[in-house]
């Protein structure tokens, strides 16, 4: 019943009923949903840079109660970003359009989720999670997926708007 309830509620974005195209926004709407869904001490949000095509951080959450501090949260999320990666585990994950379980240098459980909307890779979703691999519930990761398309499919729409936005000023 809860992940029914969650799921009712997950396609309601804020940011698309206020007219709010802003990237902050668009994440950090994406990660309170994330964190509706599982347990993750801290999350960042890689997105795709449109003139070189590559990633950087976008966005670090560490809003949850078994949050690290900011800055360390985003230190942990570098270096596990820098492993990933080094160990070319990043790039498979690109090419996957679920989940994708792995193991922290610390031997957290961590999640990999690429984002992508219309056929392009907007960015990729990394979660540490706060409990063990196997306390994450059946339908998590669906929701998860879920959310993680929805999100990628706003970013498509502040992309192109912004693009529209940049052409009517020149």
């Amino acid at each position: 019943l809860a992940a029914l309830e969650t799921a009712a509620g997950l396609g309601q974005f804020r940011a698309i009923q206020e007219h709010d195209q802003k990237l902050e926004t668009i994440l950090t709407e994406t990660a309170a949903k994330v964190r509706s869904i599982i347990h993750v001490c801290c999350m960042g949000f890689y997105l795709v840079r449109e003139e070189d095509s590559d990633f950087y951080p976008a966005l670090v959450d560490a809003t949850g109660p078994d949050s690290p501090d900011p800055e360390t949260a985003t230190r942990i999320i570098q270096e596990e970003m820098d492993v990933l990666v080094e160990d070319r585990t990043f790039a498979w994950a690109l090419g996957q359009d679920r989940p994708h379980m792995a193991r922290s240098e610390n031997a957290s459980p961590m999640v990999l989720h690429v984002m992508s909307s219309g056929g392009h890779i907007r960015g990729m979703f990394i979660g540490i999670l706060s409990v063990r691999e196997r306390d994450v519930s059946d339908a998590a990761l669906p929701l998860l997926s879920l959310v993680l398309r929805l999100g990628a499919s706003m970013l498509g729409g502040c992309s192109e708007g912004c693009r529209e936005l940049e052409r009517r000023v020149r």
